[in-house]
């Protein structure tokens, strides 16, 4: 494919000229008027130009361009602003952006071809930062290709499918880069003000526009197995052959294997593309974190460096500094005055953070020495931790639970103080396990009794308030 086969060689020059802003303003004002009128008389275009010549600089942009481009056809140029908008349609006709239609009447019309509009129009979109529209097109395609996957208008709806699946692969594509953009751009911003206004504009362009309408209003988890079990269906050769004839038939496509690889090359990036949706979905989420964070961040830093001393200086010297160490001789008098060889501090009397305590020198303490364990008393250490290691050891989850069940038997309910503590380094802490796994998962659960007596063992020096033990899941079933 060669794009040039269809531009003119010349076809962007005018948008890398000095005059480019010149030329793209007049070409919009002739997209725009012709949405009323598809062909434009020459006095109508010479009006529209000899506007937009009117404003400052607009001449003098456009030229060195007119002037170049009269001289290499050996004419003349004139000095007046109607003489320079007749130059402009001249030069914007030898670029190929306007094309000259039959007189009607005796009267010189123009219009844009239709390559032109189509890169006005993705230009317009770019200038005016407008996100692609991807709100409904997953559900769009799967009303498309389920009653596809049944044989009905498969010639038609698959092609269809097709389109949008592109048009959501590019809207996904954009999406992402906005978001790094805002992220990039919001990271840079050194003010409260100007962040929050920054994440404003990111919710209005971003968030709410297409983040979240993809989020809220397509159901991905709900329409893509539908759209994989409609492609898993179509996905068949001998299926598409019919369509293929039928689309011959009808001078779609030169012949019937053209068709058929056509229909099989769309449904295969179909799948491709449902197949990494999540991944691309996954990648929104982190953007739409990442943001949040570096706002959080920003507005903490500046938060940080008007309400502190130490931020506020750290703030001046960054901005004096520029991240370049200075030589002595560098340092100018109003830094010079802030330098002490012992303490910062910043000059400001109505600081919001006064300091806490004068500035002295700093002097390192001592640090204590450590005693020395001797081996026989460490090994003792050691066994009595093991010991209680393997006392806790036996006390795992479901121990827990079949002890509760022993102690309950065919009651529904008892205290805690009821168990008895036969040996209190096991059964105490035994207790408390069962408080702590309460919650109904391993068949009972437990209750806080009010201004009850406490457990306590004076050997362990250890105590818990009693608390109701009852069979069931939850409390629901005790009521029913």
């Amino acid at each position: 494919m060669n794009v040039f086969d269809t531009l003119p060689r010349d076809f962007f020059r005018p948008l890398a000229a000095k005059g480019a802003e010149v030329y793209l303003n007049v070409l919009f004002t002739i997209w725009e008027a012709q949405r009323f009128n598809p062909l434009l008389e020459r006095t109508t275009l010479l009006s529209h130009i000899h506007d937009i010549l009117l404003h400052p600089d607009a001449l003098q942009a456009t030229e060195e361009d007119i002037r170049e481009n009269a001289e290499r056809s050996g004419r003349a140029i004139g000095s007046t602003t109607s003489d320079r908008a007749g130059e402009i349609i001249l030069y914007l006709l030898q670029r190929g952006w306007l094309r000259e239609e039959e007189p009607t009447e005796f009267v010189r019309v123009y219009t844009l071809p239709h390559y032109a509009q189509k890169v006005l129009e993705v230009l317009s979109a770019i200038g005016s930062r407008e996100s692609l529209r991807i709100r409904g097109l997953v559900y769009s395609i799967r009303e498309l290709l389920v009653p596809a996957a049944t044989g009905e208008d498969i010639e038609v709806r698959v092609p269809e499918a097709y389109r949008q699946t592109l048009q959501l692969r590019s809207g996904l594509s954009e999406l992402q880069d906005r978001m790094r953009e805002h992220i990039q751009q919001v990271a840079q911003q050194k003010q409260t003000s100007k962040v929050l206004a920054h994440l404003s504009g990111y919710y209005d362009l971003v968030s709410d526009v297409s983040y979240k309408q993809l989020k809220t209003t397509d159901h991905v988890s709900r329409f893509r197995p539908q759209i994989s079990d409609a492609i898993a269906k179509l996905d068949d050769g001998q299926r598409l052959l019919p369509v293929a004839r039928k689309m011959h038939a009808l001078g779609e496509a030169s012949t019937e294997s053209e068709a058929l690889h056509q229909l099989e090359g769309e449904i295969a990036f179909i799948r491709e593309q449902f197949e990494i949706l999540h991944a691309h979905l996954s990648t929104l989420d982190e953007l739409n974190s990442r943001y949040t964070d570096t706002v959080t961040q920003a507005v903490q830093r500046d938060i940080y460096a008007q309400s502190t001393i130490s931020g506020r200086f750290q703030t001046f010297l960054q901005e004096k500094l520029h991240t370049r160490v200075l030589r002595d001789d560098e340092v100018s008098e109003d830094i010079k005055e802030l330098i002490d060889l012992f303490t910062f501090s910043y000059v400001e009397g109505n600081s919001l953070s006064s300091p806490k305590s004068a500035p002295h020198l700093f002097s390192g303490d001592e640090a204590p020495a450590v005693e020395r364990i001797e081996p026989q008393e460490k090994g003792e250490v050691n066994a009595e931790m093991f010991s209680q290691l393997r006392d806790a050891s036996i006390m795992s989850r479901g121990e827990i639970a079949q002890f509760v069940l022993r102690q309950l038997h065919d009651r529904q309910e008892m205290c805690a103080s009821e168990i008895p503590l036969k040996d209190v380094k096991v059964d105490m802490p035994r207790i408390m396990l069962i408080w702590a796994y309460g919650d109904g998962s391993l068949g009972y659960y437990v209750c806080q009794l009010p201004d009850t007596s406490w457990i306590e063992n004076v050997e362990l020096n250890l105590g818990l308030q009693d608390f109701l033990i009852c069979k069931g899941h939850s409390q629901k079933e005790k009521r029913k």
